[in-house]
């Protein structure tokens, strides 16, 4: 990687800068990430050889270093794979802070590395008394998703949990939903559903999940039903509420998988619209799965009886 900005350079690491990479990791890092401390210079130096290895293999880490145009290096950049995804990581020495140059890099690196990935989100996390970090994240467009206990640095305490999410990316995610390429559109639609967990972002295309309702492809149609479920949390305006009528008429879907997907949605639905609860629960009691085979009516009994235990 080789990239500058107007004060910066990001590109690979070398070993020539394990002594730089020893100093720039004393001080707060001991306190908020106390395993990226080098000790000593040889330290640096291992730890330099390992993430250069990542570089081939294409495993993360990826981890960049971070330099001043004379050439003094001065931080670092880096993306690690968590659970939910992908996070950012980001220090520059504390010679170097309160200069704004964590935020110039984190900006410039941050288009880069999610094409380089193939991510719509990156995640976020920090110590919750780790300000310089929040606010970094804060002005590069991250939105808080949650601050309370978690686990960080291998222990339970406060953190706080942020998340981007590119419009664009997402735009590309949705518009491969009904691709002919089935694997390629499931993988869309789960990276989807995971982002409307978090935040809003993908909300603004409810209009299109709805459109896929009324798809011939029974896959469409069931992408359509889980992603409208998992944004119902962001439907302030009760769009969903236009919709429900339609939505329920898939309890019945001529797919007997479709119909099971779209039961197994519906407590959700009424969690966050309860003025739907009672249209939802008689949908549900009026169902008529007679016309499928009879290995499937009775998983769809089996669903119904779920559903309704959950929407109480």
């Amino acid at each position: 990687m080789y990239l500058e900005t107007d004060r910066l350079i990001i590109k690979d690491l070398d070993q020539s800068m394990a002594v730089s990479v020893h100093l720039n990791s004393l001080a707060d890092n001991r306190r908020f990430v106390p395993d990226e401390v080098f000790e000593t210079p040889e330290d640096a130096l291992t730890a330099i050889r390992r993430l250069i290895s990542c570089y081939q293999s294409q495993e993360d880490p990826f981890v960049y270093a971070v330099l001043l145009k004379t050439g003094s290096q001065i931080g670092h950049v880096q993306l690690v794979r968590i659970q939910e995804g992908w996070e950012i990581g980001f220090h520059t020495g504390q010679a170097y802070s309160d200069q704004g140059y964590a935020t110039e890099a984190v900006k410039a690196f941050l288009p880069l590395i999610m094409d380089q990935v193939d991510t719509p989100a990156i995640y976020g996390i920090c110590d919750h008394e780790n300000l310089a970090s929040r606010r970094v994240m804060e002005k590069c467009g991250f939105t808080l998703v949650y601050e309370g206990m978690g686990t960080y640095q291998g222990e339970q305490r406060p953190v706080c949990k942020y998340l981007l999410a590119d419009p664009c990316l997402i735009e590309d995610l949705v518009s491969s939903l009904i691709s002919s390429h089935d694997q390629e559109a499931y993988r869309s639609m789960k990276k989807l559903e995971a982002i409307s967990q978090e935040v809003d972002a993908v909300y603004p295309f409810l209009g299109s999940f709805v459109a896929m309702l009324n798809h011939p492809n029974s896959f469409i149609r069931t992408r359509g039903l889980i992603l409208i479920a998992a944004n119902v949390r962001w439907d302030r305006q009760g769009q969903i509420d236009d919709s429900i009528d339609s939505y329920l008429e898939h309890i019945t879907d001529p797919s007997p998988i479709t119909a099971r997907q779209c039961i197994k949605t519906l407590p959700l639905i009424a969690r966050y619209r309860p003025r739907l609860k009672s249209k939802i629960v008689d949908a549900l009691m009026l169902a008529d799965h007679e016309s499928y085979q009879e290995s499937m009516r009775e998983l769809l009994r089996k669903d119904v009886g779920q559903a309704l235990d959950l929407i109480g």
